[in-house]
């Protein structure tokens, strides 16, 4: 193993002492786990955005899905994603219900907390009634012998809008009350 100068030495030092210490606990093997600090309601809060955003992650993958397979014209492909459009939409408008539910209680000690936890309660409910209009229209579409592909395409494509608009919300308050979302595939410890 290759020795460190003392400057170099001194440097790690400085910026490990930085790390936040949330990032510095390692697992025996070797990888960084997160463990935070949060408050029981920060923790529950946080679980639940992080299982909708998985929601979420089903309605992008199936538009993208329905755009690769139009441009491949792969028909059969579009139609069979169109088919799981509707149960994504179901499962997001049902979880961004159940989170509305749950920060409708909250309140944190700042006005500027509240403000957030306000805003992104607005924005759960947007969510819900705009994944609602997807599952409906989606439903009705396939309903037909030979749903409209372009349909389709603008259906998925105002899901996914919706999603982005609440994530840039979501965003907000995640900052506003200091919490981390787990990265996609990993768990917290905490």
């Amino acid at each position: 193993m290759k020795q460190m100068t003392r400057p170099a030495a001194a440097i790690a030092i400085v910026l490990a002492s930085l790390a936040p210490v949330s990032l510095r606990a390692q697992s025996p093997t070797g990888e960084i786990v997160h463990q935070d600090s949060l408050s029981v309601e920060k923790k529950s809060l946080r679980n639940d955005i992080t299982s909708l955003r998985d929601t979420l992650d089903l309605i992008a993958s199936i538009h993208a899905r329905i755009l690769r397979a139009q441009a491949s014209g792969m028909g059969a492909v579009a139609i069979s994603a169109g088919r799981q459009l509707s149960r994504a939409c179901h499962a997001g408008a049902f979880g961004a219900d159940r989170d509305g539910r749950m920060v409708a209680s909250m309140h944190t000690n700042s006005p500027v907390g509240d403000r957030a936890l306000k805003q992104y309660h607005g924005g759960l409910d947007t969510l819900a009634i705009n994944l609602r209009v997807c599952e409906r229209d989606d439903s009705a579409l396939m309903a037909g012998p030979s749903p409209d592909r372009q349909k389709l395409a603008a259906l998925s494509a105002a899901a996914v809008d919706a999603i982005r608009s609440y994530e840039l919300i979501r965003d907000v308050l995640l900052t506003t009350l200091e919490i981390t979302l787990p990265v996609r595939g990993k768990m917290f410890r905490g």
